[in-house]
């Protein structure tokens, strides 16, 4: 599992810094384009594709700073 912190550049653009992976402090970042989606007032869908090859998805409820993530791994594994 890994802990990061998103900041949304713009409508088109992410940047994530990974804080801690399997249990250790990191510091990894990457910018990525993001595809933004507004699924219905107040609810959004952002997908990317990382550098290794895994594919993001991530949800977010504007109210209630609630987040959901997916992610697809270069492998095809589904992880949630």
């Amino acid at each position: 599992m890994a802990k990061s912190i998103l900041t949304l550049q713009s409508e088109t653009t992410l940047t994530f810094t990974i804080i801690e992976k399997d249990g250790k402090e990191v510091n990894e970042t990457e910018t990525v384009e993001i595809k933004l989606t507004e699924i219905r007032p107040q609810l959004y869908m952002a997908t990317w594709k990382e550098k290794n090859g895994n594919t993001i998805t991530k949800f977010r409820i504007m109210k209630m700073k609630l987040y959901i993530q997916t992610g697809r791994r270069r492998a095809g594994n589904l992880k949630t």
